[in-house]
């Protein structure tokens, strides 16, 4: 059967849900879309015009996604070889990382 999985727990059916792997998901979908609507005004414009503020779009974007994923995979367990708990771990850290050196060229350039 397709569709949300649910496993019984305890008697009661629960859904399945994998909270690492929506993480790493939206931690880079977060990263590009910050990076996307500092060079192209149209995608900041695009999400005020329908959000009224580019980071509340860009955080109703990023829980839809996280929501959409954790659900749609939520048997998934690695990213190839990678454990997904280590790639969301690494994807925050990386997503921090990239932001903030995008900002520091930015800065200095």
């Amino acid at each position: 059967h397709r569709g949300i999985r649910t496993h019984c727990e305890n008697g009661v059916r629960r859904m399945k849900f994998n909270y690492y792997l929506g993480a790493t998901v939206s931690a880079w979908l977060l990263t590009l879309m910050v990076i996307v609507a500092d060079l192209y005004t149209p995608f900041k414009d695009a999400l005020k015009g329908i959000f009224g503020h580019h980071w509340i779009g860009k955080g109703v974007i990023t829980f839809a996604i996280f929501i959409l994923v954790g659900f749609i995979f939520s048997n998934t367990q690695k990213i190839g070889s990678t454990p997904v708990a280590d790639a969301a771990y690494k994807s925050a850290w990386a997503g921090f990382a990239v932001i903030l050196l995008f900002y520091l060229y930015e800065w200095f350039t």
